[in-house]
């Protein structure tokens, strides 16, 4: 078991992060959306209310203890936590939430892409400038969605049904699918022997990252 001082900072350090982008996610929504004074505190209180329920699954899931049924119960939450958003808003502010979505996706990738070029860069000090053409490169690379419906989306689905396996099963695919995408990326500016340690480093960390979704069995 993990000691209970080391479980409570990772707990906290989840609460943060939770905070840090739920207030990031609603500065965007009353930006595009044209938010009131009162959507806004009610937004506000919906996306924080979920905050410890989702820190406690992330740790959990880190250290193994998480159960199928509080994934499956978190899952349906995120979905219920949209409905609420949802039915605060007027019908033009439902009318430009697609906006909003997209813009989701758009500061997801960058994010995803600055971090992966980043990394990358220090592993095998690559120069400024490479750094940034490999973010570039990644960034057009996560706007794309995958063939075959393989996404977050079809992931969420899943996990919302109680198909827990599947939808582990799906983000492995679509880890592997991205990784595979990166490396046709990475042929421009990595030797085949930097190539094979991110392959080998990369695949490591998704299978490390899936077994957190199978709860330890003493």
């Amino acid at each position: 078991r993990v000691p209970n001082f080391l479980y409570n900072s990772a707990l906290a350090a989840a609460d943060n992060a939770g905070q840090k982008d739920a207030l990031a996610r609603l500065s965007r929504m009353k930006q595009i959306l044209n938010l009131t004074d009162d959507q806004e505190q009610a937004i506000r209180n919906i996306m924080t209310n979920s905050i410890p329920r989702q820190s406690q699954l992330a740790v959990d899931l880190m250290t193994g203890n998480a159960t199928p049924e509080q994934a499956q119960a978190q899952a349906r939450a995120k979905g219920e936590q949209e409905v609420q958003i949802k039915a605060l808003l007027t019908p033009e502010q439902l009318a430009a939430y697609p906006e909003y979505q997209q813009a989701e996706k758009t500061t997801a990738a960058d994010t995803s892409a600055t971090t992966a070029a980043g990394e990358i860069a220090r592993k095998f000090s690559l120069p400024k400038d490479q750094q940034e053409q490999l973010r570039a490169r990644f960034y057009e690379m996560d706007l794309k969605e995958p063939a075959g419906g393989l996404n977050q989306q079809a992931i969420a689905e899943a996990s919302q049904s109680g198909k827990l396996a599947e939808a582990v099963n799906m983000s492995v695919e679509l880890h592997k699918v991205r990784l595979e995408k990166q490396m046709k990326i990475l042929e421009a500016f990595l030797s085949p022997e930097q190539m094979a340690a991110y392959r080998q480093q990369s695949t490591d960390a998704i299978n490390n990252a899936m077994k957190m979704f199978s709860p330890q069995k003493d």
